[in-house]
């Protein structure tokens, strides 16, 4: 994907598919955040980057109105995955990172929370004949150089998936093959999760194929996450619609 950068009022955005946005250095209680946002399933070709920079510029109004004051100090990130129906509805919000709340939720509350809070969002763009987009976005107390660098922190390892985007029937199965870019060491390690479901009740994935579980979670979708054995932090994510079967003739 090709690089864009436009700098306005504290404002990056990258590509057509993802953008960030900065605060500045005094808001608010005189830390300093970033918000970054990327699709992560299929995009079906159309610019999505004015309804992201619209959705961050509600996100971070409202974040900044939750974060605490002891914020400041910290240097930490929180990573959410959810999806937008294609009426503007929130779908399926989860925390992906950090994966066990050993703070008390004192930072990922905010995050959380800003999110909730700009529930609905604007129906999807007209032109985009999806049910739904799914979305990743970072929220970065005091980013330091790495959180700022693209990849896996400068490493060059990188890991993508095919197809973006997945619907299995209940009970059937698909491929799914993920790529290591940047090392020789091409395994990754699978994790499948969803806010309707947990463990094998998310399906599993096995010899390059997803198999979705016999019972439909709800909502029915899941997040298919690949992490490279050589770098725990190169990783790609796909969603899955996970569909009842369509009935015999």
């Amino acid at each position: 994907m090709q690089l864009a950068t436009l700098f306005l009022g504290g404002v990056f955005a990258f590509g057509q598919s993802s953008s960030a946005i900065q605060s500045p250095q005094s808001e608010p209680h005189q830390g300093r955040y970033m918000v970054a946002i990327e699709t992560v399933g299929d995009t079906q070709g159309v610019d999505f980057g004015p309804y992201l920079q619209h959705m961050l510029d509600e996100v971070r109004k409202n974040w900044y109105a939750l974060i605490p004051e002891t914020a400041a100090t910290k240097h930490e990130k929180v990573v959410t995955e959810f999806s937008i129906a294609r009426d503007g509805q929130l779908r399926a919000l989860r925390i992906v990172f950090p994966f066990l709340a050993s703070k008390g939720f004192v930072l990922e509350r905010p995050a959380y929370g800003s999110i909730t809070e700009s529930n609905p969002f604007p129906p999807l763009p007209s032109e985009f004949g999806g049910q739904y987009v799914s979305l990743r976005i970072s929220f970065y107390y005091n980013p330091d150089e790495n959180d700022l660098a693209t990849g896996s922190a400068g490493s060059g390892i990188e890991v993508s998936i095919s197809p973006r985007e997945l619907q299995v029937p209940v009970g059937g199965s698909k491929a799914v093959t993920a790529t290591v870019t940047g090392t020789q060491e091409k395994s990754v390690e699978w994790s499948v999760s969803g806010s309707g479901c947990s463990a094998s009740a998310c399906g599993k994935v096995a010899n390059d194929l997803y198999f979705a579980p016999s019972v439909l979670p709800s909502p029915p979708i899941v997040t298919l996450t690949a992490v490279s054995k050589a770098d725990a932090n190169a990783k790609a994510s796909v969603t899955v619609q996970i569909t009842q079967p369509s009935p015999s003739h």
